[in-house]
């Protein structure tokens, strides 16, 4: 966040959950909507992260950070998208 870069390595990761909050480019998120009139600025490169401790499921810290940005080229998932509409459901 705020552009400041550190390294993350497995040893950083045991004993800790990663979720995935959104998709974004660190001053814009694509579940907050989009506040601004130039939106070919606006990509949707980076995925937020929060830091959970497996043991106790609370918020925890890596190199004191507990929400973060992860290139989305440096992380697998599978992007689904879910509505509670039932009439948009298929």
């Amino acid at each position: 966040m705020n552009n400041d870069y550190f390294e993350v390595n497995e040893n950083d990761l045991k004993g800790k959950r990663l979720i995935f909050k959104s998709f974004g480019d660190s001053i814009h998120g694509l579940t907050t909507g989009l506040d601004t009139e130039n939106t070919d600025a606006v990509n949707f490169e980076l995925v937020e992260i929060d830091v959970i401790c497996s043991q106790s499921n609370r918020l925890t810290d890596i190199d004191g950070c507990t929400t973060f940005y992860i290139h989305k080229d440096d992380v697998e998932f599978v992007f689904i998208a879910e509505t509670f509409n039932q009439d948009l459901q298929k």
